[in-house]
């Protein structure tokens, strides 16, 4: 599953929503909370996480997934 933290453009504040999803999962008020937010989603269901900048741009990638390949 994918998350993302996007800047909330109708009102004050970051929001963590599911890829392909309609509504925000949740808002926060500051970046940092919505990235703990989206970080423990993205744990939890072994996705991945994408903190975006204010313009849009994505800043960090962060992935949970676990690996298909073993190491050797």
């Amino acid at each position: 599953m994918r998350y993302h933290v996007i800047r909330t453009a109708y009102t004050v504040g970051w929001s963590v929503i599911r890829e392909g999803a309609a509504r925000a999962v949740r808002r926060h008020p500051t970046k940092w909370q919505a990235v703990a937010h989206g970080k423990s989603l993205a744990e939890k269901n072994r996705g991945c996480l994408y903190v975006h900048l204010a313009n849009g741009l994505v800043e960090n990638r962060l992935s949970y997934a676990l690996d298909a390949t073993p190491s050797t």
